[in-house]
Parts: structure tokens; sequence; C-alpha cells
């Protein structure tokens, strides 16, 4: 199993090397819910960098792509060098189309969120040569294993961060400012929460930015619990910083490396990033109950 970790700063690569196996960037051109937006001059120099530090560089594409924006993506693609990148992240299977039709199939990681929660969604594109999908993030160790005991290509999972649990392309922050008739400071801001009623301990990260709105589970999702299991199973665990910095990832990394809990560090990063851990969906499955 490889750990992958987002980026916030390309000085940070060659600090953060030793612990993971690759990096996750991209452009809000063509990706969402980024740790930030790199240029596409950066994301060259990253690919560079990445090459020297023998690390794997995969780029986050991950937008739902309306026919004009696919032209953006095609543009965009053509800037970089994807011969020098293991994968591409995408969620609309237009961009799978076309991937694969510039001869680069075998770099598409599927992650279309919450769809893939069994053998059968998981190995949908098992036709199409891709590297890999990720497992959605709803799913439990015991689906996991399931899925991992039939897969025609790599298995992706998100093994620590906040998980985004609602994603739509309308700008619903704009909107709400409009409506109300205020400025609005908060496009691609990192510090918005939502509070529900009936959830007052809950405050929901909020995210606005080039492609919709995003809301996040308020608790930061930890595998460590179970990483003796996942190494078992799982080829690529992506360690999500967004909403934190690069320390964060420096802290973070190292007990996924080793594979072992350290409880004095996890109450120093808890009680520094004001957060609290849990292991997501991995022991409690999802339920949708109805009225009525």
């Amino acid at each position: 199993m490889r750990l992958l970790t987002t980026l916030h700063d390309k000085a940070m690569m060659k600090t953060l090397a030793p612990f993971a196996g690759g990096f996750v960037v991209g452009n809000d051109a063509t990706g969402t819910r980024l740790t930030v937006s790199f240029s596409l001059s950066d994301l060259n120099a990253i690919i560079d960098e990445a090459g020297a530090l023998h690390q794997e560089v995969f780029l986050q594409a991950n937008r739902l792509f309306s026919d004009q924006e696919l032209d953006r993506f095609t543009h965009d693609m053509r800037q970089l060098d994807l011969d020098r990148v293991t994968g591409v992240i995408v969620s609309d299977l237009g961009a799978v189309r076309l991937l694969k039709a510039w001869g680069h199939a075998g770099k598409v990681v599927y992650h279309p969120d919450t769809l893939l929660t069994n053998r059968h969604d998981f190995n949908f594109l098992s036709r199409e040569g891709i590297f890999g999908a990720f497992v959605a993030k709803e799913i439990t160790l015991a689906d996991i294993k399931t899925i991992a005991g039939s897969t025609s290509y790599a298995l992706f999972m998100h093994g620590h961060g906040h998980l985004s649990m609602f994603y739509t392309k309308r700008q619903l922050v704009e909107t709400y400012m409009r409506f109300h008739g205020d400025d609005h400071p908060y496009h691609d801001a990192r510090s918005l929460r939502l509070i529900e009623e009936t959830r007052l301990d809950d405050a929901m990260p909020v995210l606005e930015d080039e492609a919709g709105t995003h809301v996040f589970r308020a608790k930061v999702m930890s595998s460590l619990d179970d990483l003796q299991d996942l190494a078992k199973l799982v080829d690529y665990l992506l360690i999500d910083t967004i909403f934190k910095d690069d320390d964060y990832a420096l802290k973070v990394l190292p007990l996924y490396h080793v594979k072992e809990k350290n409880d004095a560090v996890i109450k120093v990063l808890q009680q520094t990033y004001d957060e609290t851990w849990d292991d997501g969906f991995l022991h409690q499955k999802t339920i949708y109950l109805t009225k009525g």
C-alpha cells in the first residue's frame, strides 16, 4: 500500500517525500476540493520535482464537466506532461473517454465520489484499461474487503481527512449572500462552517469553489485503527489535508508510514487544529431512514 498526500506548497515536497509515495495536486479549472489551485506551470514543476524525488504524481481533475468545460479540460491536459504522471483522478465519464482517446486510459483513476459501493460498481470500467478507482467513502471495512477480493485495477481509498458528503455545481453561498443583499467575501474561504439545529456540536466545513459548493463531515476520518487490515486490501491510501496545511501532513503521514498510533501526537494535532477524529464509516453501515 502506497500513501498519497495532497499538497499546499510545492516547496514542501522534499520534506514530505520520506513519508509518502506520491502527491495529489490540481488546478481549479479542472479540479475541485483542492488544498490549493496550482498554476499549470507549477504543476509541471511539481511533476519535475516528483521525478527527482522518485515520487508519483496524480492530477486531481475531478470536476463534473459541461461540454464547454471539457474543452478547458482538453486544453489544460495538453499543457501538462501526462507521460510523467502516474494518474489523473476524474469523476466525469466524459473525461475518461477523452483520456482514452489520447492514449492515456492507463492513467485514469475513476473517482465518482459515492457511487462505487460494490465489486460490480468498482469494476465497471474494467474493459477501458484504466489505472484504478476510489471506493465510496460511506462503505464499511467489510464492504472494502469484498471489493478488494475481485478488483480489475488498483484500489484507492480516502484514508484520512474531512470526507466530502455533498456537492452541487451551484454557487449556494453566493446565492445566499445575494438574497440577503450582503457582500460575498467567502468564495473559496476555508473558514465557513455549517451547524444544524439538531447537531449543535458538529460544525461541518463548507467550501464554495469554482466547481460549486461542498459540505464535509465535521469529524476527521482516521483509518489508523484499521491500517493493518487496509494495508492488505488497498493499493493507494489518500491523506487529504484540505482545511489544514503541510505541517499537518508532516505530523500525520509518519503515523500511517509506520502503521502505528501515537496518542501523544494525535492529542496535540486535535488540540492544535481543533478537530475530533473517528473512523468514518468503516464500522458504521449507512442506513437511510424514511418517514411514514
